[in-house]
């Protein structure tokens, strides 16, 4: 896989038109937009399901960038972007694990900033992401997920992921206690 790859443009429910494309280094100052913006909004929206909850330097978003564009080079990383009039709006990945009896796997992450959800963007990331890491020979894909995110759940059951279990209490913001599902699907 090559970095700054363009999967082609589709439009949202809402008409705007976006780009799937895979990061490029050019990308760093909107990746680290898109990183602050998400955990600023979790400061007003408690049930986000993203886990990252401080700002990042842009050096720190520089180290996260080259490690990402370094393992979609080495085929250990799968990711699609999605771009909104040159703004990054979407980002979802499914990273190898390291081990080889591991490689025919992969973990799945997404996250979508505030204004873009519920327009088919998710679904749209994730066919191509999908269809990508499976041309690259993952056969079995996991994530984890909120157990309050009941939207995100119907989503990955529509592309075929299967609830693999729960941990209870996994997840601890604001004093309250909130399950992590396991799903999986395979090809």
């Amino acid at each position: 896989m090559r970095t700054g790859r363009v999967y082609g443009s589709f439009t949202l429910d809402d008409g705007r038109e976006v780009t799937l494309r895979t990061l490029s280094p050019r990308d760093l100052g909107q990746a680290t937009d898109f990183a602050n913006t998400l955990v600023r909004e979790r400061s007003t929206n408690r049930d986000l399901g993203v886990l990252l909850d401080t700002l990042v330097t842009l050096k720190e978003e520089k180290e996260w960038l080259d490690e990402e564009l370094s393992g979609i080079r080495r085929g250990v990383v799968f990711g699609v972007s999605a771009f909104h009039e040159g703004k990054l709006v979407g980002n979802c990945e499914i990273r190898r694990p390291r081990f080889k009896d591991l490689k025919h796997s992969g973990t799945l992450g997404i996250a979508i900033l505030d204004g873009y959800r519920g327009a088919g963007l998710g679904r749209a990331m994730l066919k191509q992401l999908l269809k990508t890491a499976e041309e690259g020979g993952v056969s079995l894909v996991e994530l984890r997920v909120l157990s309050i995110n009941k939207w995100a759940i119907g989503l990955y059951r529509s592309l075929g992921f299967n609830k693999a279990g729960m941990i209870p209490g996994k997840i601890v913001r604001d004093g309250r206690r909130i399950g992590e599902i396991v799903m999986f699907r395979t090809a």
